[in-house]
């Protein structure tokens, strides 16, 4: 099993930020402090280790011994990225929950002013701050814009700018009520599968983005986007030993199931079955691209040698 820092305080906190990191150094650090920064004190923060080489471990219980948020779980093995992420939900007691990036890092008051979003407003699912591209050494490189219309008034509506919204999908960073993200089917372990959440989580409530309060996303070598399909497929399946394949139908079938599940009418679920229609069309070529890639492969296997 794994191994706490210290016991978790009995009362549940109004805030759970769950950390999941793998050899989080150099970046760690600046993370955990841009965290331990925040003007919220009502909050618990939870760093779960995926059994790291590298000082993490040592880091983290540093850091624990002097802010008391801080709970330190190591996994006995590595679980891959999504799993992780799934291991440290499981963990929250908070009524809103937070996942945190180990390379990146926020503005002071990002959670205190997410948070103030939900309590004021009992139809809001999720809030989140602007984001901003940063270089490995946190200099800001340009904006980010997560797009426009998600606190639109229906599911339909929403789904909809969820299947425009492919990029870098900072809006599952934002602070999600705990009891709604239960009801998803969090993250799988494939890529793309942020795509899937951000979707699902869109169809059960409106978001809200917060001005003037940011999330700094950094982009270095090692980060998700950098790596290529091999390393890819390593960082959310470590035993794996070949890229994925099926990337495209894999996320089509993720958001198949959304529709199926979102807790919405009859109408509002044929719309969002012709918006995934749509963005199916639109993606054949890659789709059929997929099919052959996969078929060679397998003509290649069953070939004599």
């Amino acid at each position: 099993m794994s191994a706490d820092v210290r016991d978790a305080p009995a009362s549940a906190p109004l805030l759970t930020v769950g950390l999941p990191v793998y050899n989080g150094l150099p970046y760690l650090g600046q993370a955990l402090e841009s965290l331990c920064r925040q003007d919220l004190d009502d909050v618990e923060i939870i760093v779960s280790d995926n059994a790291s080489s590298d000082g993490t471990g040592d880091l983290v219980r540093d850091l624990a011994l002097r802010d008391r948020r801080i709970q330190y779980v190591r996994n006995p093995r590595n679980l891959g990225s999504a799993a992780n992420h799934n291991k440290v939900f499981s963990l929250a007691r908070g009524r809103y929950f937070r996942w945190a990036a180990s390379d990146d890092f926020v503005s002071a008051g990002v959670l205190s002013r997410c948070v103030r979003v939900l309590e004021d407003d009992s139809m809001r699912v999720l809030a989140f701050p602007e984001t901003v591209l940063v270089d490995a050494r946190g200099t800001t490189l340009r904006p980010y814009d997560d797009g426009d219309g998600w606190s639109a008034a229906t599911a339909a509506e929403r789904f909809e700018v969820a299947l425009t919204q492919w990029g870098y999908c900072d809006v599952i960073y934002g602070v999600v009520r705990t009891d709604v993200l239960r009801k998803t089917r969090l993250l799988g372990s494939y890529p793309g599968s942020d795509f899937v959440l951000q979707a699902d989580l869109a169809v059960r409530g409106a978001f809200t983005r917060v001005r003037g309060e940011y999330y700094h996303r950094r982009i270095h070598d090692g980060c998700t986007n950098e790596r290529d399909p091999e390393q890819l497929a390593r960082f959310f399946v470590p035993e794996r030993s070949k890229p994925f394949d099926w990337r495209l139908l894999r996320i089509f079938c993720g958001l198949t199931r959304v529709v199926w599940d979102a807790p919405t009418s009859i109408g509002q679920k044929r719309r969002m079955y012709r918006a995934l229609a749509r963005r199916v069309f639109g993606a054949r070529d890659s789709l059929a691209a997929e099919a052959r890639e996969v078929l060679a492969g397998f003509w290649e296997r069953k070939s004599p040698k």
